[in-house]
């Protein structure tokens, strides 16, 4: 089934069909102080010494267990929540520096200290930073334009400090 505008834009194009690529989104994840996980993290270890040392006696001795393993979950899931990997295109930062990680198949991503930063700059589709002298760039055409602009931004102010 196409819709109006695919049979329209096959019409103009004369019977070729146009492939229009979705501009992708970048996660940006700040690390500092985050109330929410700084408090689950609190709950996980509360759970977790109730559950090893028994401070609370049960009727049923594998409550224990169940607080020490909902503990461990918690702490599990904050940090797969932090680590970026539920996203494809992310970037992680704290104020010394960031990871961005472009792509399912980038791992670990590209590691930027902001006090080694000489200079940053759009050029065309690419970010170029050059840190202690030695170029990186990094290819942001897929990525969209207030996300690229964001993300420059962000490094100019850091550079700034």
């Amino acid at each position: 089934m196409q819709t109006s505008l695919s049979k329209a834009l096959q019409t103009l194009n004369k019977g070729r069909c146009i492939k229009f690529s979705k501009m992708e989104k970048i996660h940006f994840i700040k690390i500092g102080h985050n109330k929410f996980y700084l408090l689950a993290l609190f709950m996980a270890l509360i759970m977790i010494l109730f559950g090893v040392f028994e401070i609370i006696h049960f009727e049923n001795p594998d409550i224990n267990k169940y607080l020490r393993s909902a503990g461990q979950l918690i702490i599990a899931f904050v940090f797969f929540m932090m680590s970026g990997f539920l996203y494809k295109n992310s970037v992680i930062l704290n104020k010394k520096g960031m990871n961005i990680r472009l792509g399912f198949r980038s791992l670990s991503g590209t590691d930027i200290k902001f006090s080694k930063v000489d200079k940053a700059e759009l050029q065309g589709d690419e970010l170029l930073i050059v840190e202690n002298g030695v170029e990186k760039r990094i290819n942001l055409s897929k990525i969209r334009t207030e996300d690229r602009e964001k993300l420059l931004s962000i490094i100019l102010e850091h550079i700034e400090d």
